[in-house]
C-alpha cells in the first residue's frame, strides 16, 4: 500500500478559518504527496536551517510544477536576510527576523499562495518520519 500525505490549505491556521471536525463541511484546496515525494522535498531543503528557526522556514507544497514556478514573483519581496528557493519538488523560505515580520511569507501565506499549501519545516520533518513511520508498519 502506498502512504499519501494529505494537506489542506487554509484551515484552522487563523481564528476565521477553525473548523472543528465534526462540521468539517467546507471546500478547502487539497495537495496530496506520496511518500518519497515528501522524502525529496526534505531532501532538497537547499540551505541549512537550524533547529532554533525550524518555525521560521516554511516549505511550500504544490500540485505541480507550474504552480511552484508561480512562486517566482515572491522572489522580488525576499529580505536580504532571508533565503528563497524553488526546487523541484517544493519551495523554501526562511525568514531568521519571523515569519510575521516577512513580506514574502505574508504574500506567500496569502493570494501570492493561493495553490500552495505551506508547512513551516519543524512541521515537515514530523510529516515526513511520521509517513515512513506508518510506512514501515507501525503508527
Amino acid at each position: 500500500m502506498t502512504t499519501l500525505v494529505a494537506l489542506l490549505r487554509g484551515v484552522n491556521v487563523v481564528p476565521a478559518k477553525r473548523v472543528p471536525m465534526a462540521e468539517f463541511e467546507i471546500r478547502v484546496p487539497v495537495i496530496v504527496k506520496t511518500l518519497p515525494q515528501v522524502a525529496a522535498i526534505v531532501d532538497e531543503l537547499p540551505f541549512r536551517v537550524d533547529e532554533d528557526h525550524a518555525s521560521r522556514c516554511l516549505v511550500a507544497f504544490a500540485r505541480d510544477r507550474a504552480a511552484l514556478q508561480g512562486l517566482m514573483r515572491l522572489e522580488a519581496r525576499v529580505l536580504p536576510a532571508e533565503r528563497f528557493a524553488i526546487g523541484a519538488h517544493a519551495a523554501y523560505l526562511l525568514c531568521p527576523g519571523g515569519i510575521r515580520a516577512s513580506e514574502a511569507a505574508k504574500a506567500l501565506l496569502g493570494p501570492v499562495g493561493r495553490e500552495i499549501t505551506t508547512r513551516n519545516w519543524a512541521t515537515t520533518r514530523k510529516l515526513h518520519a511520521l509517513a515512513e513511520r506508518i510506512e514501515d508498519g507501525g503508527a
